[in-house]
């Protein structure tokens, strides 16, 4: 899904990376190997050291958050 929703946006060629297992994902992003989409629940998953902000302004059929590390010195931005 997030795949079509970056080609209707002309984001897919920003893209290093795709990967399907959500957990997978969330486990390379708190390692401080880049950042990723996820989906909003994976805010609630227990020890894991990411910051998940929400994205507006794209209508998904579940909520859509920008996941990186808690390390990251720009984790604690809030640009909203």
């Amino acid at each position: 899904m997030f795949s079509e929703t970056f080609a209707e946006h002309g984001l897919n060629d920003n893209v290093a990376y795709t990967c399907d297992d959500t957990f997978s994902l969330i486990s390379l992003v708190s390692s401080g190997l880049g950042v990723g989409f996820a989906p909003e629940w994976t805010g609630e998953l227990p020890g894991r050291d990411v910051v998940l902000k929400k994205v507006t302004g794209i209508d998904l059929k579940i909520g859509l958050g920008v996941a990186w590390s808690k390390d990251d010195p720009t984790a604690a931005r809030d640009d909203t």
